[in-house]
């Protein structure tokens, strides 16, 4: 295993509501990476998106472990906590398994 630190995106603190703004511009930045690897394997849905198109530029498996999806989250919530808004993962993965076989 590798992990790389990418450039991409400004070097500050961004609310997490900008972060699906980055998704290409950092797939862009690792698919300039000059080593090749076997497969991408991603965890977050954000990392996922970023994932795909790395893996169709390479042309390489994406594996992907969803740890936490809105709906399980949000049935579990502590008293008082806030419920975390869907990120359209649904639509994603039925689009991912249509376009993967």
């Amino acid at each position: 295993m590798r992990v790389r630190h990418l450039h991409a995106g400004p070097r500050r603190a961004l609310p997490k509501e900008a972060m699906p703004g980055l998704v290409v511009p950092f797939a862009l930045a690792l698919l300039k990476e000059e080593r090749r690897y076997d497969l991408v394997h991603s965890h977050y849905w954000l990392s996922g998106q970023a994932g795909r198109i790395a893996s169709v530029g390479w042309r390489i498996p994406l594996v992907h472990t969803a740890h936490t999806l809105a709906r399980v989250k949000n049935a579990a919530l502590a008293e008082g906590d806030a419920p975390s808004r869907s990120c359209g993962c649904g639509a994603s993965t039925r689009w991912w398994a249509a376009r993967t076989g």
